[in-house]
Formats: C-alpha cells, structure tokens, sequence
C-alpha cells in the first residue's frame, strides 16, 4: 500500500498515515469489510516503527472507520461517520488530486514473496557470539584455508562428523565419513551408486521433500511407504534402496515401532538392500525410533547421514554421510567434491563438537513449543475450513490437511498466485490420489512474515473453496 509521508512536516506520521488511509476509505478505495495490511507488514513498507501504524490505526477505529480485532487486524467498517473534507498533512501534492487513482495499489501487486519451500537460506539460529568464536577457532587451526579441500571434506569436519555419529550409537572413524554441500546432494549421489535409471526407491514416512527431490535428481523413482505399509513396501519387487528415518523428521507423520523396524532391517538384509539412514537429531532425542538401522544391522548395508543445518539450529547447510571406504571412493571417482571452503567446513566443525550444542538446541525447541500454539490459533483463523494441522517433531514443519475437495498442488499454484511458495503431498513423492496437505517450512522466516505468509495463504485456500 502507498502512502505518501512528510517526514519534515510538524505532523506526526501515525496522523499522516491515518490521515491518508481515511481519504482512501472515504473515496471509496478502500470498501467496507477490505483489511488493512498488517501493522508489522506495512511499517516495513514504509519504514516505520511498528507502534506508529498501531497508533495510526487507533485513530481510526477511534474515529469508526475501523474494526480492529485480535488475531484478525483491522478491516473497514460496512458504515463510516460523515465528516467534513479533509486537509492532508503534505505541502505540495505531485498532481491536482493529491489522491490519484494509482495511489491506491491493490495488495497483491506488491506483496513480497513469502518462501516455506526451501529455496532461501534459513534463519541463522546460532548466537552470533558462538558464530565468532567458530570462526576464530577455524582460522587458527593448522593447514592452508585457501587451497581447494579435500573432495571428502575437510579433516577436522570428518572428524567431529565421526564423533558425533558415535553418539547416536553408531561407530565410524573419520575415514569412513563424507562431507555433503546439503541433503538434496548427499541423496542424489548415493542413490546413483545402487539404483539404475528408473529404478524403484521405497521412502518409509514421513516422505521429506528435498531427499525425494534429491531421488529424482538421481533418476530414480520413488514410492513412499506410511508406517502401516513400510514392511510390505520393503519386500517389493524390483526395489533397489530404502530411505527411511530414525532421528526426528522435518516432517510430521507417524514413526516406526521397533517390530516394524526390525522387520524392514531383515527384510532389507535378506534381500542385500541398501538402507539409507537420517540420523538427524537421533544424539538428542533417546526414544525417537529405537535403535537405528545402523546398530540392527551389523552388514554395512545400512549408509547413515545428518542434516547439518538442523544439526546445528539453521546457521549453514550441509550433510554428513558415513560408509564404507568401497563407496566412498565410488563417490570420490565421480569427480565432484564438497562445494563447502575450508574456512565454512572448520566452522561446522567447531559447531558440532560444540559442548553448548545441546543446550542451544533444547532452547531452541522450547521456544518452538511456545510459538507453535500461536501459529495453530493463526491457522485455524486464517484456513477455518481445513480438516486439521500438525507440527513435525522439532517444529520446523507445519503440515497443513485439506478438506476432500482441494488438492495440495491447487492450492501450492493458488498460494504462488500470492507470491507465497510451500510444499504440496505430491512435492513430498506421494501421488495425486492422496494429495491432500501443504507443508510450510517455519525456519526461514521471523513471526510477523510467518503470520503474514499464513494470512496469504488463508486468502488463497478461501478462493479456491469459493471457486469449487
């Protein structure tokens, strides 16, 4: 929304503002019933402290132009008082009318993008103190930072890499762990390695976006497995690897009891499938899945791998991997090394072997507890006819069901329309039959965005419910 501010004039800019938006409600640009945008939303827009859009909105509800609500904002009320003209703050209007009609630009038209899908770096969660003392660390330890590292990975991160998969109870040296640029590249390449072209890959639930899109990277196609089907789904004809999770999933769904597991890994063993293991979080969460595929199988069969950017509460991107010494050099002969520096590679190092790690974490998925609630009251607001909603374990992914009626990818397209980007089930590899949620990615955006993008959203889904 424009609007025009004198920032030398004697008039207060909450008056400016309030002044502005009653001339747009007056003249009928502003309708009865149409929202204001969001106090945060539009005091960035403008440049303003928060408190002055507030005070500017009091005025007008004040004056009963205005219904303010909690949780809903402000819209225009169906019946405004009479008043005389109105004087406007500004000394020189840019034209005659000092409103002219492209004045008032439609909310869509410059609303900025809200991205839950992953194509933005996320929130750095680490203190910036920390931050400085990994990087101070990395920059006095041995060895040059300026050559290209190792196609591994740097030592010292192979090293605290090795020490961190030994306390999720699986035992590797630093010979037999690899350095990844993110999860999408850690999948891909290992799944080149065992799966021909075309080649079937069972994802037990729940089914992470970037792993499926690092699948389909790989050429592979891919059938996702709930827990109800993951042993039946394991014993398939013609299926060349399972991907299955053990740490805490990004994304909702129900975990796998310890008989299931048991039976996956012997069906698994008996047939020479490889199983690729997320470990993530698997060192902070004792009773998250049981033991891990790793530990039940002894074979080497079972390749295990961690998120580093959820490792490490979002501050970098990166993957680890641990495995044989044969297939570590199958991925080292393919010619592409870890796309991280030295420098970055000692920073993730130092994170990781960090003593504070756990506590940082544990203060993270506090807060996460006690933000979730206000995003569900945001949701049940804004998407009143969804069938339900749900976080994942750490709280990083909202998953959003959706009534029989609307699919997740006409909504993921509606939402685009809005310039809001989030996941839909078939993104997640499941088929359109049973596309029926959207997944917003909570740890790319502060708050006031999340709110909004959810607000956006809510416009979204009401639209197509209104077209259906």
């Amino acid at each position: 929304m424009y609007v025009p501010l004198d920032r030398e004039a004697k008039e207060p800019l909450a008056k400016q503002i309030a002044a502005y938006l009653e001339e747009l409600i007056r003249r009928g640009h502003l309708r009865a019933g149409a929202h204001l945008p969001a106090t945060r939303t539009l005091a960035r827009d403008l440049g303003v402290n928060k408190g002055t859009v507030e005070a500017a909105y009091g005025e007008l509800e004040s004056r009963r132009l205005v219904r303010i609500r909690p949780g809903k904002g402000a819209s225009v009320r169906s019946r405004i008082p009479e008043t005389t003209e109105l004087s406007l703050p500004w000394k020189e209007p840019r034209s005659r009318d000092p409103l002219p009609a492209e004045a008032y630009v439609p909310e869509t038209a410059h609303e900025p993008p809200r991205d839950f899908a992953g194509r933005t770096p996320r929130v750095v969660h680490a203190r910036s103190s920390a931050l400085r003392r990994f990087h101070e660390t990395a920059l006095h330890a041995a060895g040059s930072l300026f050559s290209p590292p190792p196609p591994l990975g740097e030592a010292a991160l192979r090293s605290a890499a090795g020490r961190h998969f030994a306390r999720s109870g699986v035992v590797r040296s630093p010979h037999e762990v690899a350095a990844f640029a993110g999860r999408r590249e850690l999948v891909e390449r290992v799944a080149r390695q065992f799966v021909p072209h075309r080649g079937w890959v069972a994802v037990v639930a729940p089914p992470d976006p970037d792993v499926i899109a690092g699948l389909r990277d790989a050429g592979a196609r891919v059938v996702v497995a709930d827990a109800e089907s993951a042993e039946r789904t394991s014993r398939r004809d013609g299926l060349r690897m399972l991907v299955v999770t053990t740490g805490c999933a990004r994304v909702p769904g129900a975990a796998l009891d310890t008989s299931v597991r048991r039976a996956i890994a012997d069906a698994a063993r008996a047939r020479g499938i490889p199983i690729l293991e997320d470990l993530t979080h698997r060192d902070q969460l004792a009773d998250a899945g049981g033991q891990a595929f790793a530990v039940l199988d002894a074979t080497g069969r079972v390749i295990p791998w961690c998120d580093l950017s959820d490792e490490l509460g979002g501050a970098y991107d990166g993957a680890i991997l641990a495995g044989s010494s044969k297939l570590l050099e199958r991925i080292r002969g393919d010619g592409r090394g870890s796309t991280h520096d030295r420098l970055t590679q000692r920073v993730l190092a130092a994170a990781l072997d960090d003593p504070a790690r756990p506590r940082v974490l544990r203060a993270l998925r506090e807060h996460r507890k006690l933000r979730n609630p206000a995003l569900a009251r945001c949701v049940d607001q804004r998407l009143a006819s969804a069938t339900g909603h749900e976080f994942s374990a750490t709280g990083d992914v909202l998953r959003i069901d959706l009534p029989v009626d609307v699919s997740g990818t006409a909504l993921r397209d509606a939402a685009a329309a809005r310039h809001v980007h989030v996941w839909s089930a078939v993104d997640c590899g499941l088929p359109r039959a049973r596309d029926r949620f959207v997944l917003l990615d909570l740890t790319r955006h502060d708050e006031g965005d999340l709110l909004d993008g959810i607000r956006r959203l809510g416009t979204a889904f009401d639209e197509l419910v209104a077209a259906d």
